[in-house]
């Protein structure tokens, strides 16, 4: 394509207020460009923090960030998940939150990239009191010797006892 007509294709979409389909674009790269974040509770202070600071990142790489607020449980993770994949997202991050075992499936057969921010997928167990345990021994070989410990209510009840199990354990 000549200069001119390149300038003169550029004034026309200029004088239209032409923006580029991004489905259109999305047919012809077989990249929709989208990344999925489910969060789990917007008024949880560090997942909001988490999710605003994903979305100038990945605008940063060239991507768009596509919301789900879903809750905590796992039926409203995987009916957010099925639905970003209705949105072709190149990836889901999970931020505060599992899928459960159809958004795992979802997600699995589709062969998308899954990132699980601030809660372990389903089928990755935590030992909340080898943790507490580690965390106890760790501040004991430094010399203290009142710890103490606070919680909010947005902890799980078995992180929170796990924690104080390996504490006094410790």
């Amino acid at each position: 394509v000549s200069g001119a007509l390149r300038e003169r294709v550029a004034a026309a979409a200029a004088a239209l207020a032409y923006v580029p389909d991004p489905a259109a674009r999305s047919l012809a790269s077989r990249r929709s460009g989208l990344i999925g974040i489910v969060a789990g509770d917007l008024c949880d202070g560090a997942t909001a923090a988490c999710v605003g600071a994903l979305q100038p990142q990945l605008a940063t790489a060239g991507y768009a960030a596509l919301l789900a607020v879903a809750g905590s449980d796992g039926e409203g993770v995987d009916r957010a998940v099925a639905g970003l994949a209705a949105h072709a997202v190149e990836a889901t991050v999970l931020v505060g939150c599992r899928a459960g075992a159809s958004g795992r499936s979802i997600e699995a057969r589709r062969g998308v990239p899954v990132v699980h921010v601030g809660a372990a997928p389903a089928d990755v167990g935590i030992d909340a009191a080898v943790a507490g345990a580690i965390i106890a021994r760790y501040l004991l070989d430094l010399g203290h010797t009142r710890v103490g410990w606070v919680a909010t209510d947005r902890q799980p009840a078995w992180w929170a006892a796990g924690l104080r199990d390996g504490f006094a354990a410790a």
